[in-house]
Parts: structure tokens; sequence; C-alpha cells
């Protein structure tokens, strides 16, 4: 539990990290002036989407679902605001398979030159298994096309203006934009998760020994 909250939460603010990065390099400082430009959790920490809404969700569809505060991004303030939405958007996603990808390459690094740090059946070797399987259902479940969502915003800055009126009213609605992405990823993720988990093994697979994906994923499942 310790090692999946510590991977959730790092690659949760590296994500919204992301879009204020991008943000600042296409001309919006939003993000950074209020300061969410770190890795430090508390500026990113929201009392409804961080707090409220992950013990409702638990009580009510049995799992912890929330995320960090919204990165604050105005497009206006950009250079070019249609390119650069659709950058900040797709930002969040590409950092977390950024993630994933570094994480499975360190992975592969240490059971090359030092297996004795990552056995199949330590925390340490775990904890990759976490973190690959943490940022790549972030990146899939953040492209649905659900305010606050990446995905809704892709698509907002794609149609442009006309979409302006609706997004700023779902987003202000917390608890209306919430219960649709909460039944999305019930209906949602499931599905995804099944097909990830047989993927990533063989991914694995093809990069370690047979017999020690075998004992790691044995650990993770356990």
């Amino acid at each position: 539990l310790i090692l999946a909250l510590a991977s959730l939460i790092f690659s949760c603010v590296f994500h919204e990290c992301a879009h204020v990065w991008v943000a600042l390099k296409m001309g919006d400082t939003t993000g950074r002036d209020l300061g969410r430009l770190t890795l430090n959790p508390a500026p990113h920490i929201d009392l409804f989407w961080t707090v409220l809404l992950p013990i409702f969700s638990f009580f009510t569809a049995g799992f912890a679902f929330g995320g960090p505060k919204p990165a604050p991004v105005n497009t206006h303030n950009m250079r070019d605001p249609a390119f650069g939405g659709v950058l900040s958007a797709l930002a969040g996603p590409g950092s977390n398979l950024l993630l994933a990808a570094l994480g499975v390459s360190l992975h592969w690094l240490l059971y090359t030159l030092s297996p004795g740090l990552v056995p199949p059946d330590s925390a340490n070797a775990c904890f990759f298994v976490i973190f690959l399987y943490t940022n790549v259902l972030l990146a899939v479940a953040n492209l649905i096309p659900i305010p606050p969502l990446d995905g809704s915003r892709f698509l907002h800055y794609m149609i442009g203006r006309p979409m302006d009126p609706i997004m700023n009213y779902v987003e202000r609605s917390g608890w209306i934009t919430a219960l649709p992405i909460l039944f999305a990823f019930q209906v949602i993720l499931p599905r995804i998760y099944q097909p990830f988990d047989a993927l990533a093994e063989q991914l694995l697979a093809s990069l370690f020994d047979g017999k020690y994906v075998d004992k790691l994923f044995e650990t993770y499942r356990g």
C-alpha cells in the first residue's frame, strides 16, 4: 500500500507539473505564478478532488477515486492558444507514459547490472511493476473526454471557443463532474486493466528472464 501510494502521489504531481511546464514554455505563466510548478505535493492538494471525493467514492463505489487539483492553464496567455492548449493537455498523459518507460528502463538496468537489488520477490522489484501500472493507467484514464480530464481539454482546444461556456460550467461543478468520471472509470478501467495486465507481462518477459517475470508477477498479484 505504501509503495502504491508513493507511486500514485509522485506520478500525479509530475503529471500536473507537466501541464504547467508546457504551458509556461508556450507563454502562460499562470501555473508557475500560483506555485504549481513544483514536485512538492502540498500545492497540488484540493479539498474536493484529493480529500472528499476519495472518501465518498470509497464508501459508495468500493474504491478510492480522486486526484490532485487540476493544473491552472490559461491558453489566452499563450503565443498560439490552439496549439499550446493541445500540447498542454497532452503533456499530462505524455509525462506518465514517459515515467512508465523510464521506470521499466531503470528496472532493466538494475536487473542487468546489479540483480541483487531487484530480486523478483522483493519490494524493490514490485515497486517497478506498480510504477508501470500506475502511470500507464493514469495516462489512459486522463484521456477520457470528461471534464476536467485531459481528454476533454484536448477536445475543447480542438473545437475552440464554442465549448468555453460548457467547460467553465462543468469544471466549476465538482460533484456533477465527478459522477460521470466515477461511472466511466467503473465501466472502462476494468476492461482496460485485464488486456494491459497481459500486455505488461509480455513486455517484461521480452526484457527479463521468464522465471524472473513469473515470480515477479506472483509477488505483485499476491
